[in-house]
């Protein structure tokens, strides 16, 4: 997952220095149970489909980027103190053969909280397309 920090007078995460463009990027095994309500006549495909249910995610890698674009210059930093190791949340998909629109909520904190950062968006809408019909 990555998160698109914004550049404004306001910014306090993770200090209040401004770049030309700043990232968190979370990479993670995530596991989730859900609960399938088909829509109509399947057969050989997927067809119409709602899916809804917890997931997990374990972070097995977190990195802070700041990019600086006039000194052609991007620093990671990498073993972010700050970060959660563990999230979870729900989930809900509908989807029609192999195109999904999903959305996420999550229900933990991403940061560790002595740090007092304000949350990134707890809010998580995407299309997904399959491989396979």
């Amino acid at each position: 997952k990555n998160y698109g920090i914004l550049q404004d007078t306001l910014k306090v995460f993770p200090n209040k220095i401004t770049h030309d463009k700043e990232k968190l990027v979370n990479n993670n095994f995530e596991f989730e149970v859900f609960n399938r309500i088909n829509i109509g006549k399947r057969g050989d495909i997927l067809g119409f489909y709602i899916d809804f249910g917890p997931y997990f995610d374990y972070i097995f890698s977190a990195r802070f980027k700041t990019y600086e674009y006039a000194e052609n210059e991007k620093t990671v930093f990498k073993d972010l103190d700050y970060t959660n190791w563990f999230e979870y949340g729900i989930k809900a998909r509908i989807g029609i053969d192999r195109y999904i629109l999903f959305a996420s909520w999550r229900l933990s904190d991403m940061f560790v909280k002595k740090y007092n950062y304000p949350e990134l968006s707890r809010l998580i809408i995407g299309l997904q397309i399959g491989l396979f019909k």
